[in-house]
């Protein structure tokens, strides 16, 4: 009788071991999947705010008078910063490590216009954005409440004013010679 007890003790035990241990690398094969999703989606914010930083201070030269603009253009550089800063500490604070990639440099550092210029802050936005649906659900299998609300409240509805505001700079702008330009100096974006 004490042996039967203790084999299904040992058995019991071996069941609870195993499961716990289904459980943590089920679990750790989430986190791995967050830890890389998170680094995916904060590499493109590195670009994005380098892009921002060298657009503005292009068009805040002295030749070329779009001061509005250019001031623009560095809230929205500090915003991406501030982003890929949250997003990293988030990821460092629950033990992850961030993997970081190189920062390319802009494909330009001078712009014909300040309309070619917000179109390329649109399509940075945009590719910036796409990794957003893929951490959605890596922070509700884990519960991780506060990266869903970052991505709710802050994230998501911050990517979605900036691209409402670059396509809309871009579409009231007219397209003339000069016309953009001057009308992007006067707006306080």
């Amino acid at each position: 009788m004490c042996t039967d007890l203790t084999e299904r003790a040992n058995y019991m035990k071996t069941f609870v071991l195993r499961a716990n241990a289904h459980h943590r690398l089920s679990s750790a094969d989430t986190d791995s999947e967050r830890e890389a999703a998170l680094s995916k989606h904060i590499n493109p914010e590195l670009p994005a705010f380098y892009l921002y930083l060298s657009t503005a201070f292009c068009f805040d030269r002295q030749e070329v008078p779009l001061k509005h603009f250019a001031a623009f253009l560095l809230r929205q550089w500090r915003e991406e910063w501030e982003q890929a800063q949250v997003l990293t500490r988030l990821q460092s604070q629950r033990g992850e490590r961030v993997r970081l990639g190189g920062i390319p440099r802009p494909d330009r550092c001078g712009w014909e216009s300040a309309r070619r210029a917000l179109k390329s802050a649109l399509h940075m936005e945009k590719m910036v954005s796409q990794g957003l649906p893929n951490l959605f659900p890596l922070a509700t299998i884990k519960n991780d409440a506060h990266l869903y609300d970052f991505l709710e409240h802050h994230h998501l509805r911050q990517d979605a004013k900036v691209m409402r505001n670059l396509a809309a700079s871009i579409i009231i702008n007219p397209s003339k010679p000069g016309a953009a330009e001057s009308s992007l100096g006067e707006l306080p974006l």
